[in-house]
């Protein structure tokens, strides 16, 4: 059990590190930044430091500085106009293709933010596996397990702990026509590739365009503002307005 103060201490040190600002509190339910601040839910001193939940945690603050290391990023959501609501394909797509790529780039700089990467990927696959496949009759569900599917096995290039898990075969048969027209698009390649903001964002249009979907039209939906309380994380973690990145 590690202290609170000094969980405290240490990550508004690696926050100040990166130059942000560190916000933590119970109303933040989803680790997030706005590219100036970092706001995480509340660490639970009650936690072992090696309980999925303390791994989780810090990885997640990990994750959010590694954000901040590409503003071009945030930079390209704002100059098209586009709400990142996590109900839409486009905005869904492109965070996990970002996601992905920061982590590649950023998680090896250090021996113990790779350990932190694999510890928590590992628990959050584990967790997939056991929900995947259950929505027999929501297809865009189906979609995202497909996607999230697909870039675990791409992970498999660079991560020791992807190799681990197919969760793939968690899929039902919705997800897995899914999950075999990415296959067959053959992306690894480039997925797997570093990019700047723009490669993340033609990546993501021709993941839409491999699953059936028309990127055009998915952009246009993405770049409508989505209903209050729906999608995107306030500065505080509640749902809804917002252009935090998590």
């Amino acid at each position: 059990m590690i202290n609170y103060y000094a969980v405290t201490k240490y990550a508004r040190a690696i926050c100040k590190s990166e130059s942000k600002r560190f916000v933590m509190s119970p109303s933040v339910q989803v680790p997030h930044t706005d590219s100036t601040t970092i706001f995480m839910p509340q660490y639970d001193y009650r936690w072992k430091e090696d309980s999925d939940q303390a791994v989780d945690w810090w990885f997640s603050l990990l994750h959010e500085c590694f954000h901040n290391r590409h503003p071009e990023d945030f930079d390209l959501i704002h100059e098209k106009k586009i709400h990142m609501d996590m109900q839409n394909p486009l905005p869904f797509c492109l965070n996990l293709v970002v996601d992905h790529n920061i982590e590649m780039i950023e998680s090896p700089e250090y021996a113990g933010w790779k350990r932190k990467l694999e510890a928590s990927c590992s628990n959050h696959y584990k967790r997939m596996k056991n929900t995947f496949g259950a929505d027999e009759e929501n297809v865009t569900r189906n979609m995202f397990e497909a996607l999230f599917a697909h870039d675990v096995y791409c992970r498999k290039n660079w991560m020791v702990s992807a190799n681990g898990f197919d969760l793939s075969s968690s899929l039902n048969d919705i997800g897995r026509e899914f999950y075999d027209k990415l296959i067959d698009a053959d992306l690894v390649d480039e997925y797997v590739t570093a990019r700047d903001a723009e490669g993340n964002y033609q990546l993501t249009l021709k993941i839409l365009a491999a699953l059936g979907l028309d990127p055009e039209e998915e952009e246009e939906k993405a770049q409508q503002k989505p209903e209050k309380g729906e999608g995107e994380p306030c500065e505080d973690g509640e749902e809804g307005e917002g252009e935090g990145q998590g």
